[in-house]
């Protein structure tokens, strides 16, 4: 999606999303900051940097108290209804530890009244779990989703893998190292 967002983090560990939106009366030009959806990282996050790490796309990679590197970027269309109807199938076919639901994990923390619903936001740490998964398993999960395990790895792989792969060495950052 082209458009214009904010990314806000609370001391709670909260992540807040925001995008800027035509206003209701129609006024041209007239745009209003308005919040997306807000989701729980695990604990209070320390330190983010932006990164480009694709051209047109943006991503934030962020250091968690808890040592951890995580990382909110935005996916198109396709993959997002690839990686949800998957995460749905993994959370509700496969057992996990206590029953927990591990789509709920990452649910806002806080008084609901000032949260707005979570939208279109999916936790990928999940999806590592179907790449580990017996072969005859992925296969299951495959066929109820009408695709190949390769169609599904292949459309999930840039959600699932760390976004620090992508970047590149360049040639701006040498010369002001070699200064």
């Amino acid at each position: 999606q082209k458009s214009l967002g904010l990314v806000a983090l609370d001391h709670t560990g909260s992540v807040h999303l925001f995008s800027y939106s035509p206003h209701s009366d129609g006024r041209e030009g007239d745009q209003l900051l308005r919040s997306c959806a807000t989701f729980f990282m695990g604990s209070p996050c320390r330190a983010a940097l932006r990164l480009h790490a694709e051209p047109g796309v943006q991503s934030l990679l962020i250091a968690s108290a808890g040592g951890e590197l995580l990382c909110v970027r935005p996916i198109d269309d396709q993959a997002y209804r690839t990686v949800a109807t998957l995460l749905g199938l993994l959370a509700t076919r496969l057992p996990f530890r206590g029953g927990l639901n591990p789509r709920a994990f990452r649910h806002h923390e806080g008084p609901p009244a000032l949260v707005a619903p979570r939208k279109n936001i999916e936790d990928t740490v999940l999806l590592r779990v179907f790449a580990f998964l017996s072969t005859p398993l992925q296969r299951l999960i495959a066929e109820k989703m009408r695709l190949s395990v390769s169609a599904i790895t292949k459309a999930t792989m840039p959600c699932a893998t760390c976004q620090l792969f992508s970047l590149k060495h360049s040639q701006t950052t040498a010369a002001s190292a070699a200064k």
